[in-house]
């Protein structure tokens, strides 16, 4: 989540709307039982968890996913990005990673 909140550039003191993605129903069950406690934790104004049929009906307007593991989670970014600002963010990360990955290459070759 704190991932997410950082590539979307999210201030710390801004607040989110969230969406955790799953089909283990007793994940979900045991998480919504922590819910005030996941809510102050990741800054979110909103807590939804969802099974991934329900994301399809829902209306994710503009959102980061982070789709790792049996957990997805969705970071509603709609009015809370200035756009530009995220494209040039994720367009210098991926020439970094790009560079990275071009030196270890050229290293590995020798």
């Amino acid at each position: 989540m704190r991932n997410l909140r950082t590539v979307a550039g999210l201030k710390p003191s801004q607040i989110a709307f969230v969406r955790f993605v799953s089909n283990l129903g007793n994940l979900a069950h045991s998480l919504k039982q922590r819910m005030a406690e996941i809510m102050l934790l990741i800054k979110a104004e909103t807590v939804q968890f969802m099974m991934p049929s329900e994301v399809d009906a829902a209306s994710v307007l503009i959102a980061l996913i982070d789709a790792r593991g049996e957990f997805p989670v969705l970071l509603s970014i709609d009015g809370l990005v200035v756009f530009d600002d995220l494209k040039a963010r994720l367009e210098k990360a991926i020439l970094y990673n790009e560079w990275e990955i071009q030196g270890h290459l050229e290293q590995f070759c020798w």
